[in-house]
């Protein structure tokens, strides 16, 4: 069961960093019909935004800045956001600090943007993300751990953990498994974002 979470989780990662929808046409149209009703920010089907963290204090100012029209971007993430948050008054460059890669940095926010964000340390290269669960499974959660420790953009400047529990017995008990097939494909796929944002600033 858990594999199949990491798995579902991964895919949606990959196919999202593909910049297409994880699932199909209608899903989207109902995210449209949603967000008319209860407004972009406060559509309690964008997930990324349900917690009302950082992601959702940011979604609001954009919100307001847009005006009466109320028209905002499909391209909204928590990455964009966080590049916007860590440098509102640096012109829009990330300044970030010496000790990791921004590329490697940006990449991670990319990939785990769709995923409520627990721990973001831009000083130290490290991330974490808050519990996932599958849809209609509540005895087995998962996290993604990311850590940023190289300067220069290299296959292995960034390292990713995924940690499993199940809960036995009232208790959230770590299944100790290795999902190293899952973590490589993690780490492709930042850096696969990572040299998209180097491609850009070139």
């Amino acid at each position: 069961m858990k594999k199949n979470l990491i798995i579902i989780s991964l895919s949606f990662i990959l196919v999202s960093c593909g910049g297409d929808s994880f699932v199909g046409g209608q899903h989207q149209e109902n995210l449209k019909r949603l967000d008319k009703i209860h407004g972009y920010c406060d559509n309690p089907s964008r997930t990324d935004l349900a917690k009302k963290g950082i992601a959702y204090n940011i979604c609001k100012d954009q919100e307001r800045a847009l005006g009466p029209d109320g028209e905002m971007s499909e391209k909204f993430t928590l990455g964009e956001s966080f590049d916007s948050l860590l440098n509102r008054d640096k012109g829009g460059k990330t300044i970030l600090a010496q000790t990791i890669n921004k590329e490697l940095w940006n990449g991670s926010l990319k990939v785990l943007s769709n995923y409520s964000i627990k721990n973001a340390d831009s000083s130290g290269g490290f991330i974490e993300t808050d519990w996932i669960f599958e849809e209609g499974d509540t005895n087995n959660r998962c996290l993604i751990k990311i850590q940023i420790v190289s300067l220069k953009l290299v296959s292995n400047g960034v390292e990713t953990n995924i940690v499993c529990q199940k809960l036995t017995k009232d208790k959230w008990i770590n299944d100790n498994q290795d999902y190293i097939d899952e973590e490589k494909q993690l780490t492709l796929a930042i850096l696969t974002e990572a040299n998209k944002y180097q491609a850009q600033n070139q």
